[in-house]
């Protein structure tokens, strides 16, 4: 099994943040983190998602988020 690492942390400020959008408040997070490791790229993105089918209709958060920051394969 391959050994693996969390290198930085970050998340978003809790409050109302109306606004933000979705991938807004994603990626403040995300960047946080990228920056708590001293990354300006990173290989994968993980995101745990419970209520965000319910609250905001999406339900590939993680994907959503990933596009947002620049990430993946997407033809531009």
């Amino acid at each position: 099994m391959r050994k693996v690492a969390i290198l930085g942390i970050g998340q978003t400020k809790i409050g109302e943040h109306w606004e933000k959008s979705l991938r807004e408040i994603g990626g403040d997070a995300a960047f946080a983190a990228m920056q708590d490791a001293g990354l300006e790229k990173v290989d994968a993105l993980f995101v745990g998602n419970m209520l965000s089918p319910l609250v905001n209709g999406q339900n590939q958060l993680g994907t959503f988020l990933l596009i947002g920051l620049g990430c993946g394969n997407r033809k531009r």
